[in-house]
């Protein structure tokens, strides 16, 4: 159980990009070397990536939703 905290651990540095060059070449030999572990990862940043995506389009159709009114000109203010 520990060792699988740890692993999310990583793996959430990792997808944050909050590992160094060498932390984060070690995560990929880590995975590399163990298919459970690589399919956890791939799992879990299918799951983020799915989640990011939702939430832009989300956000995409909030804004495309709000009214947009033209700004007023007033004469001697451009």
């Amino acid at each position: 159980m520990a060792e699988l905290n740890q692993f999310e651990e990583k793996m959430d540095l990792f997808l944050r990009g909050e590992m160094s060059p060498s932390e984060a070449d070690e995560f990929r030999q880590e995975l590399d070397s163990d298919p459970l572990l690589k399919s956890e990862f791939e799992l879990n940043d299918a799951i983020v990536n799915g989640i990011k995506q939702y939430r832009k389009a989300e956000i995409k159709a909030r804004l495309a939703s709000l009214p947009i009114s033209p700004i007023p000109v007033i004469p001697g203010n451009i």
